[in-house]
């Protein structure tokens, strides 16, 4: 699973920070003003994004010095962090020493190929540089424990017991979002997004005639081509939406409905742009196994819809997956417990022996379950 990384100095001080899409933690410690030491270590901390370039950089000041710190790309891999006192009076801002403590659990010296430097000029100015990766500053749901997906409208109080959330975004305005996140800090906020099929009650959905390949009999929706331009920027210009609303990133479905219209690739390609147009936010997508293994270098999770069960539409019931049916299921699941991803279950019930079933089977893969018997997921447990 993709791990939340942060890199770790030491305390905090009051800075003005701009928005950052992800952060990573940044911990200093001015211990040494050359021939004038510190009696006492002055730490602090700042929250720095991949947003916070030169142009738009973090500002912290101290008692002893005011610095700028930003954020710029080194090569496809990795970027550099660098700090830079801007104080222009006073001993302190030709003599003082910040210390590095550590990276990802270790000296950042030790990162591979990336060491930190540190060099100063007549001015006494002090630049601080060291290597991370994409992923240092990128979101998780590595630590997440339970989840709820919710299409109904409010339930905030409801909804922020949990560690993440997928929600119906058009039922949610940014203060809604704020408040959940005021009553949970640590709660992921997903917004649905079918990447697949447009339903009519999309504000887009007249400016997609042209790409509707035919109808989803079950759901009064409509199959797009997934590889045209106009859908391909919808799609990035409704998660660009969602984000400003306050939201974490996107839960991705209907794919199995671009494969079921043979358009394996060129979901793939959507999801490999949305990834590469917002590189921190999470992606969570539902099933799509026939692609999974080419789309797990861009999602961080997969919901597992009907793991254990499925509902037959026909009979308005929850069923059990048995024979050959079950065979591919437990097929797919050990391939995802082979990726670097964390998977979600959600199962249909009918009662709480099929419920218990569901939760433990899950368990055992080691997958987050989720079980209702609202197949419309308009209620909160």
């Amino acid at each position: 699973m993709k791990t939340v990384k942060k890199l770790l100095i030491l305390l905090i001080v009051s800075a003005i920070l701009p928005y950052a899409i992800a952060d990573i933690t940044i911990d200093y410690s001015i211990k040494e003003a050359n021939w004038a030491a510190l009696s006492t270590p002055y730490n602090f901390s700042v929250d720095v994004g991949i947003d916070n370039t030169a142009n738009n950089p973090v500002v912290v000041e101290t008692p002893y010095a005011k610095f700028i710190i930003w954020v710029e790309k080194v090569d496809s891999k990795y970027y550099a962090v660098y700090t830079k006192s801007i104080t222009t009076n006073g001993y302190l801002s030709i003599y003082y020493m910040a210390e590095l403590f550590n990276a990802n659990g270790k000296h950042p010296a030790d990162i591979t190929n990336n060491p930190t430097y540190a060099w100063g000029d007549s001015n006494g100015i002090i630049w601080y540089w060291w290597g991370v990766s994409e992923s240092d500053f990128k979101d998780s749901i590595d630590n997440i424990s339970n989840y709820w997906i919710y299409y109904g409208s409010d339930c905030i109080d409801e909804l922020s017991k949990y560690d993440l959330v997928i929600i119906e975004p058009y039922n949610y305005n940014k203060e809604d979002i704020e408040r959940l996140k005021a009553l949970n800090p640590n709660i992921k906020v997903i917004a649905y997004l079918s990447v697949g099929e447009v339903n009519p009650s999309r504000p887009y959905f007249d400016e997609c005639q042209d790409i509707i390949i035919g109808k989803n009999p079950y759901w009064d929706s409509y199959y797009v081509n997934v590889s045209s331009p106009l859908w391909e920027g919808i799609m990035i210009n409704e998660t660009k939406k969602f984000l400003s609303m306050g939201f974490d990133g996107v839960f991705l479905d209907t794919i199995d409905s671009a494969i079921y219209n043979n358009q394996s690739n060129g979901v793939t390609e959507l999801i490999k742009k949305l990834r590469e147009v917002y590189p921190t936010i999470i992606i969570i997508q539902n099933r799509g196994f026939d692609m999974v293994d080419k789309t797990a270098p861009y999602i961080d999770g997969v919901l597992f819809e009907d793991f254990s069960t499925y509902y037959d539409f026909e009979e308005n019931t929850a069923k059990y997956w048995e024979g050959n049916d079950l065979e591919w299921i437990n097929t797919q699941a050990e391939k995802l417990k082979q990726l670097n991803i964390t998977v979600l279950t959600l199962d249909y019930v009918n009662d709480e022996e099929m419920a218990k079933y569901c939760i433990e089977r899950a368990k055992e893969y080691g997958f987050i379950p989720m079980v209702t018997e609202d197949i419309y997921l308009n209620s909160v447990e």
